[in-house]
């Protein structure tokens, strides 16, 4: 009889331990213990002698090898994110003075085949349907990245930025001109800032939980995206960023390339080519209140040198509003008069969720030649 009420005791508390590891398990797979609470937990089975230490260090072990259910927005290593812009303008010197329309509709797929390989797929789904971004990227290390691909190139500062993360509507008339735009010589009709090429980028100088210095070098064919190259010269780009404070950077970067196309400042019969060199400096300062940045950017098409720069600065306001005031400046050609360009813009931006924001804007445009525009832009942002 004292036999069987051992084997008794030793059953119920296997079957008892057996309960408890059960229950620690289910819990762990539906994700409701965080990590270190289930160590907690394991520890304390162990210490009331329910469990060894060998059993507490395996269901350790289990633990973090379970693989969470995933969806395909929440793969590890799929990511699929996007964002569109509807928009509303008027202008006092439009004949059809007040429209709707819808700007562009992105979806951007972030990938990673490995530990150190990944790619990216950003494509513009309307209205000019637009394959934007394709490249592959390999990171050996934080001071060594490769990219190959389709890609912005890296120069100047709001080209680096999304359009997402612009604050303005309109962006930057000096950008649009000098680095890939609609207007640049390139002709660029989507997509400006990007080109097919090769980069090596990284972080240098690790000091105070943060790198000081970003440098990006690549090679492009130099004619903007989706294009295969016009002529047998590569171009060269260079970008150097310092960081002096958590909250500030300073920027620099160079263009040196050579692009065929047809000038009609230059008189061109057939495309010919030409010389297309540009640098820059800008800098932002962001703190609780305020973000300023500004930017100045130098371009040489063929003999005609160019030159434009804005200033931005934004307030910071409760309820997540935000003030916004920016002069942009352009000079399609030093070396002629009434060929300055000059915008004025004041605005409010209410960003009411992540990268979600409701925008209105009024912009004054001093064209120095012709009548000056004055209009009204609205904006809807909705990031998913």
């Amino acid at each position: 009889m004292r036999k069987w009420l051992c084997s008794l005791r030793v059953s119920f508390s296997v079957m008892k331990k057996n309960l408890l590891v059960f229950v620690f398990l289910s819990l762990g797979l539906i994700g409701s213990v965080a990590q270190q609470s289930s160590e907690n937990l394991l520890r304390l089975l162990q210490s009331k002698q329910l469990i060894s230490a060998k059993e507490a260090d395996s269901l350790l072990i289990a633990e973090k090898s379970v693989v969470p259910a995933k969806t395909f927005f929440q793969s590890p290593k799929l990511k699929l994110a996007g964002y569109g812009h509807v928009g509303y303008q008027y202008s006092d010197t439009s004949s059809l003075n007040n429209t709707y329309g819808v700007k562009c509709v992105l979806l951007v797929l972030d990938g990673k085949i490995s530990k150190t390989v990944g790619f990216m797929i950003q494509s513009n789904l309307g209205p000019t349907p637009t394959l934007y971004e394709y490249y592959g990227e390999w990171t050996p290390a934080t001071y060594f990245k490769v990219k190959v691909g389709q890609m912005k190139i890296p120069f100047s500062l709001e080209n680096l930025m999304s359009r997402s993360a612009v604050e303005n509507i309109t962006g930057s008339q000096t950008v649009n001109n000098l680095v890939g735009g609609t207007t640049d010589v390139i002709g660029a009709q989507c997509g400006g800032g990007r080109d097919v090429g090769l980069q090596f980028a990284g972080s240098l100088l690790y000091y105070k939980k943060r790198y000081l210095v970003d440098y990006q070098v690549g090679v492009f064919n130099g004619n903007g995206i989706n294009n295969l190259d016009n002529n047998n010269q590569k171009d060269v780009v260079g970008w150097l960023t310092f960081y002096p404070k958590a909250n500030m950077k300073i920027n620099t970067s160079i263009y040196c390339g050579q692009t065929l196309y047809k000038s009609k400042e230059l008189a061109d019969v057939t495309a010919k080519n030409h010389v297309r060199n540009r640098w820059s400096v800008g800098a932002e300062w962001d703190t609780r209140y305020l973000l300023s940045r500004a930017e100045y950017i130098h371009g040489k098409d063929g003999s005609i040198d160019k030159e434009g720069a804005y200033l931005m600065l934004i307030g910071h306001l409760p309820y997540n509003i935000d003030l916004l005031g920016e002069v942009d400046t352009f000079n399609k050609d030093l070396q002629l008069n009434n060929r300055k360009f000059t915008n004025y813009q004041l605005g409010v931006n209410w960003n009411f969720s992540k990268r979600s924001r409701l925008q209105l804007h009024y912009v004054r445009k001093d064209n120095n030649f012709a009548k000056i525009e004055n209009a009204v832009l609205g904006q809807i942002q909705l990031f998913f």
